[in-house]
């Protein structure tokens, strides 16, 4: 049997559902230390706007009290690996608070990622440039 024929195997709508359980029950407090921006828009407009810039879901990932979106998307790279650019939002009384960090790839750099070596993130004023 081959790795694909094992994967197909895999009931993966159940561990999806399993993981977004645990983190839905397990959440760690906002990032209130770092920037963040208010957007005047939809969580669902927003999703849209970063999806159509190369932006994809998270299933696994750390999910933050209030929480609504969270998307990553490719970064570039720098002489340690490949980055990424994860974003996340919440409910705001004036439209969408969103947060976003830099940080190495969960995929190629899986070490550094789950260190959180070199960890950046955007100020203010480069939030709202997310979002086309």
């Amino acid at each position: 049997m081959s790795i694909i024929d094992t994967m197909q195997m895999v009931p993966w709508k159940f561990v999806k559902r399993a993981v977004r359980r645990y983190r839905s029950a397990h959440p760690v407090p906002w990032p209130e230390q770092y920037p963040t921006a208010v957007l005047d828009t939809t969580h669902a407009a927003l999703e849209s706007a970063l999806r159509s810039d190369n932006f994809e879901g998270t299933t696994i990932a750390v999910k933050y009290r209030g929480e609504v979106l969270s998307m990553r998307r490719p970064d570039g790279t720098n002489d340690e690996g490949h980055r990424e650019l994860h974003l996340r939002s919440r409910d705001h009384p004036d439209g969408v608070e969103v947060c976003a960090h830099r940080e190495y790839s969960r995929f190629e750099e899986q070490v550094l990622h789950l260190a959180q070596a070199d960890m950046t993130w955007l100020d203010e004023d480069e939030l709202p440039g997310l979002v086309r």
